[in-house]
């Protein structure tokens, strides 16, 4: 429904056959429900900003904890490295658990909470029927995160399950380190018993 007023919005402002510069004053008189105004511009802006700086620093560590699960492999230190494999996906799941009931019991505090993190307070509530809004309604926001969770939820069940893998060659190691003990023990025993006679 709303591209239709946008539409028609939109063409009276621009009607004027006037330069860009004034057909860009005329769209800034229109409403925020049928265009997207300084703040919504603005806010916009800030959320690009947030996810260009994220996105390195998000890389980075990625790139770290790889490094450190080669390394531990490298050096066999499978024990070590199936906790880092487990853990980290049950820490996230803990914190998604949380931020969920969260979400289920007070979803505004939630939403709040997490803008009040990234942006400056004010800059980021807009009018239900503004255009913004319309944009990303609430379904949207639903489905991304339907998104986001399945995904991370895959992920992490694939760190989880090598994390259980190595877990299982850990004891393994274990048992040929202990075996392997056992059998040094055994020959010097021998050699001590073969020395006294």
């Amino acid at each position: 429904p709303k591209a239709a007023a946008w539409t028609d919005e939109a063409r009276a402002a621009l009607d004027a056959g006037a330069s860009p510069v004034d057909a860009m004053e005329a769209l800034a008189t229109v409403s925020d429900r049928y265009a997207l105004d300084g703040a919504a511009v603005s806010h916009l802006e800030d959320c690009n900003a947030l996810i260009v700086g994220l996105v390195p620093m998000l890389s980075m560590a990625g790139v770290a904890a790889l490094i450190v699960a080669l390394l531990l492999g490298i050096r066999k230190q499978f024990a070590a490295l199936a906790f880092m494999l487990r853990m980290g996906p049950a820490m996230l799941v803990a914190l998604l658990v949380v931020l969920g009931l969260w979400g289920l019991i007070d979803f505004n505090g939630l939403f709040a909470a997490f803008h009040s993190l990234f942006f400056v307070d004010g800059t980021w509530t807009f009018s239900a029927d503004s255009l913004l809004i319309s944009m990303y309604p609430l379904d949207f926001w639903m489905g991304m995160g339907a998104v986001w969770l399945i995904v991370t939820v895959g992920l992490g069940l694939v760190c989880f399950a090598a994390g259980c893998l190595f877990a299982w060659r850990a004891q393994v190691q274990h048992a040929q380190l202990e075996e392997a003990a056992a059998e040094v023990a055994r020959r010097a025993k021998k050699g001590k018993k073969g020395k006294r006679r």
